[in-house]
């Protein structure tokens, strides 16, 4: 056949499709992703939480712990040693790491001021407990001076303010 007869003009070629839109399949995992990243984002966020939420729970079971062995030994000085280094651990971990270096009148006030405002500031009988009684052997307290003091030391691990800042109890 003879080119010049025939009216046919160049194959000419469709555009390159582009990358936009994109398929069906594409949006499907972009949403599966986004799905994805946002259920771990809730989850981490969750775990943070529930950490800031345990350090508490753990520290009143281990003052509980301190607490049944000064029922079996009656030290009292004992029993003050174990519940100033449980509340240091609490203010190191979760307030500031200046705690560390607090004793005595100044360690009592330092724990004071973790209190919200509205709350009661620790009574003398903590104080006591808390200053005086770690070095002697002498109770200074009673029973029931000891069991108030206790109350007000479940007290601040429930209510202090801070942070959770590295939790090792």
């Amino acid at each position: 056949m003879n080119e010049k007869l025939l009216p046919l003009k160049d194959f000419h070629l469709p555009p390159e499709p582009g990358i936009w839109p994109l398929a069906p399949g594409w949006w499907a995992l972009l949403a599966l992703l986004l799905i994805l990243g946002a259920t771990l984002t809730w989850l981490v966020r969750r775990h943070q939480i529930k950490a800031k939420r345990n350090y508490r729970k753990e520290a009143k079971q281990r003052l509980t712990e301190i607490i049944d062995q000064y029922q079996q030994d009656d030290n009292l000085q004992r029993l003050s040693m174990h519940t100033n280094q449980l509340l240091k651990q609490i203010a190191l971990n979760a307030v500031s790491p200046q705690a560390a270096r607090l004793i005595d009148d100044p360690w009592v006030a330092f724990l004071n001021n973790q209190l919200v405002t509205t709350d009661t500031p620790l009574s003398d009988d903590t104080n006591i407990l808390l200053s005086k009684q770690p070095y002697t052997s002498k109770a200074l307290l009673t029973p029931v001076q000891t069991e108030a003091a206790l109350e007000d030391v479940k007290h601040w691990i429930d209510h202090h303010q801070g942070a959770l800042l590295d939790v090792n109890l």
